[in-house]
């Protein structure tokens, strides 16, 4: 998203920023083709603590001035608004103050749950591109002195365009329909659609990054032996270099066919994708992914990740010193050691609130909880919160769960989403470990500012158990 935080926040809140357009893009100067005040700016404010904060003023610095580091020359077209409507905004410059509208207790409670969202809309971004600083001040009511945290938020040419990341061969189908998907020792070429203005690297597995020429829109990688992801890097920079934000696409090569262990090309993984039968022992350093059956009559050894998707036989000893993953019978008739605390049993729902459910929650704003008797074994708590891509006109959502276990510390998630000229969302979720013999509390809580009462969010608690008894 071309944003990045700043070291050094001393908040006790938790502070996000996003932005419209994505990057924010700079007015075309002297043509009038972007017309202005065409940049938002949107801070969420939450509180993850478990504790109350009572916060008496909020105050949000932007840079001003027509320069790379500077947001603006013109900060009075700045429009500031909060959801819910509990402050008061004032401009001052490049500054704007957040004070409780209702001055009577002098601050504002963050209790467990709640979340406000701070727009700045019609900013007038000036012509440079480059990057520039938010700073956000936090004065606690009751807790001097005040602390502050930053955001380095990039600006990129007017029309800037960064996506459609993919390998050539997805339109390339081969004689069995597969797509982006090559033989082993073939090259890959990437292609992508991109901008002037950022510079832009390829990242896979643990080479260094491999520059692109400027203006150069593709990259050719070296010889494919395995399943690869490759990331593309853009980053927009201060002149000089000094400053820099970037933004990551990634894309998966699948290499069909067999691949020989024990050779330069690939020394360490091994991947088959149809049935494998061994009479002897196996071992791989690496990874070992079977998609179809396995049979070993010997020992098998995998130092890395063990993944097996169909039935498993292993006559002899199986050692695995990775994470194991079993999905079918597996039948070892030997030894059976690996690095796990236990065997995860099947997951079970906890919670999963329903339409009318979140539609009340976001209405009123108020949190949920839902308490879980202590469990017979060692387990996790697994929590997901997902805002469905779906435009409906202009709402804000801020919503978060969590789950409490007792003698620790709050764990949760949290999530906004803006619509209106668009749309952009952040999915988020927790994995709580929680003991045998120990009850816990689920809680979620949702601001919802909609133009219809249909709820924008779904949410699930779900339990993994370690063992079965």
């Amino acid at each position: 998203m071309f944003i990045g935080r700043t070291a050094g926040s001393t908040c006790v809140l938790d502070y996000a920023l996003f932005t419209r357009p994505v990057p924010l893009q700079v007015d075309y100067a002297g043509t009038g083709a972007a017309p202005t005040g065409n940049g938002r700016i949107v801070v969420t404010v939450s509180n993850s603590t478990g504790n109350t904060v009572n916060i008496a003023s909020l105050t949000f610095t932007v840079e001003v001035g027509p320069d790379p580091k500077d947001l603006t020359r013109h900060p009075e077209g700045i429009r500031p608004t909060a959801a819910p409507d509990d402050w008061t905004l004032s401009p001052d410059g490049g500054t704007f103050t957040a004070l409780p509208k209702d001055a009577t207790a002098g601050y504002i409670p963050f209790g467990a749950g709640t979340s406000y969202a701070f727009t700045f809309d019609t900013i007038d971004v000036n012509t440079a591109v480059g990057v520039t600083t938010v700073t956000i001040a936090e004065s606690q009511y009751d807790k001097p002195p005040v602390k502050h945290t930053s955001f380095l938020v990039g600006k990129a040419p007017y029309g800037f365009e960064f996506g459609n990341f993919r390998p050539q061969t997805v339109d390339q189908a081969d004689a069995k329909g597969h797509h982006a998907a090559v033989r082993p020792g073939d090259r890959v070429t990437l292609l992508w659609e991109g901008s002037q203005g950022a510079t832009y690297e390829i990242v896979h597995d643990l080479e260094p990054p491999c520059a692109v020429a400027p203006g150069t829109y593709s990259w050719q990688s070296g010889p494919v032996y395995r399943d690869t992801t490759f990331h593309l890097r853009a980053t927009l920079t201060t002149p000089g270099g000094t400053v820099q934000v970037s933004h990551y696409l990634d894309t998966t090569v699948t290499v069909l066919g067999p691949v020989t262990l024990g050779t330069q090309q690939d020394p360490t993984d091994l991947l088959v994708t149809g049935t494998s039968t061994t009479w002897g022992d196996s071992r791989t350093d690496g990874r070992l992914t079977v998609s179809g059956e396995a049979v070993v009559e010997g020992d098998l050894a995998v130092s890395g990740v063990a993944t097996l998707d169909r039935d498993t036989t292993v006559h002899g000893d199986l050692t695995v010193s990775g994470t194991t993953v079993l999905e079918q019978d597996t039948a070892v008739r030997g030894r059976l050691t690996a690095r796990l605390s236990g065997l995860l049993g099947p997951a079970e729902d906890l919670w999963t609130p329903t339409d009318e459910e979140l539609a009340a929650a976001a209405k009123d704003g108020k949190p949920r909880t839902r308490p879980v008797d202590a469990n017979s074994t060692d387990g996790f708590v697994l929590g997901a919160l997902t805002v469905p891509l779906v435009e409906q006109g202009s709402v804000y959502l801020v919503a978060r769960i969590s789950c409490s276990v007792t003698g620790q510390p709050d764990v949760g998630a949290h999530v906004i989403q803006q619509w209106g000229l668009g749309f952009m969302t952040m999915n988020d979720s927790f994995l709580l470990p929680v003991p045998a013999g120990t009850g816990f509390t689920l809680g979620f809580a949702a601001l919802h500012v909609p133009e219809t009462d249909k709820p924008a969010f779904s949410l699930s608690f779900r339990w993994i158990p370690i063992g079965t008894t």
